[in-house]
């Protein structure tokens, strides 16, 4: 796994999840990249942003009417076109960018990146 896509996971936990005792290895993640990494990262981290928070926002009337789009896909599908490079990435990973949503996709990507210990200790029920 390259050290963009890396980072990019821990961040979209975080959000996701509200895991904040992984970003510290996101931030060591951080502190290693070049310019044209970090322009990359943040773009990607920007628009993903975005996304979340109109996801994950309280549908309120005249401001954000988002029944129905419960994913970064049903974003892409309804709502505005997200660039490939981050559709991808969270299609691979099964990530949907959805407050507390757990894949079967994402929980094995968890695993496989941050150990089966931290995913017993930190997500399971």
């Amino acid at each position: 796994m390259f050290k963009i896509e890396k980072a990019l996971f821990l961040e979209l936990t975080h959000w996701q999840f509200g895991k904040w005792y992984i970003l510290r290895e996101m931030l060591d993640l951080l502190e290693s990249f070049n310019e044209s990494e970090k322009t990359l990262y943040l773009m990607l981290k920007e628009e993903a942003r975005g996304i979340f928070n109109y996801i994950n926002s309280p549908n309120v009337l005249n401001v954000v009417n988002n029944e129905g789009v419960d994913s970064i896909f049903d974003f892409n599908d309804k709502v505005e076109t997200v660039s490939e490079t981050l559709l991808e990435f969270c299609k691979g990973f099964g990530i949907t960018l959805k407050k507390d949503d757990m894949t079967e996709e994402y929980k094995k990507a968890i695993i496989d990146i941050l150990g089966l210990e931290f995913f017993e200790k930190h997500y399971k029920e």
